[in-house]
């Protein structure tokens, strides 16, 4: 049989209706979203080119030829540089003694060995507490690994001669 009689329209719930419009709202805020960032995009790619046409305009055959020899110095100093490290100066040493010397010591003999990193040094001094000062100076240096008073006497003038066996720290030689 046909109905004839109209039934009655459903209300729709006001949650399900809100969700509707949120969905729709989402939808187009998303979908302007999406155009905007594809905007931001396309700018920021034209951008960057200006700025690459900008760079490559700055760059010289001048400049160039110039950052090119800079890389070829970089590499003969990186080339050069394990034999620099591996490099040995005994002058070094010379150095250390001149700046580590008590004024009233004097050195007349030396013996440098590089290789045991060692040094034997023959010399006088005005009185016992003159060498103690040396002998204090040189305890406290870094460069200095051991130090050895071999022998300590009187000689005819009255001052002390002495020997002394240095250990040095292998630093000191380096380059």
């Amino acid at each position: 049989m046909v109905e004839i009689m109209p039934r009655p329209i459903e209300e729709v719930d006001k949650r399900q209706r809100a969700l509707v419009y949120l969905l729709i709202f989402l939808v187009i805020v998303l979908t302007g979203v999406y155009f905007l960032l594809g905007n931001l995009k396309k700018s920021s790619e034209v951008y960057i080119m200006e700025l690459e046409t900008k760079l490559a305009q700055g760059r010289t055959d001048e400049r160039v030829t110039l950052e090119q020899k800079n890389l070829d110095y970089k590499k003969k100093i990186e080339a050069i540089s394990p034999f620099l490290e591996a490099h040995i100066l005994g002058s070094k040493f010379f150095e250390f003694l001149e700046s580590n010397t008590h004024p009233r010591i004097f050195f007349s003999r030396f013996n440098l060995n590089i290789d045991e990193s060692k040094a034997i040094l023959s010399g006088d001094a005005d009185s016992f507490s003159t060498l103690e000062q040396q002998l204090s100076v040189f305890n406290q240096d870094f460069l200095i690994e051991n130090l050895l008073l071999t022998k300590a006497s009187l000689n005819k003038e009255g001052k002390i001669d002495f020997d002394l066996e240095i250990f040095l720290n292998t630093t000191i030689f380096k380059y």
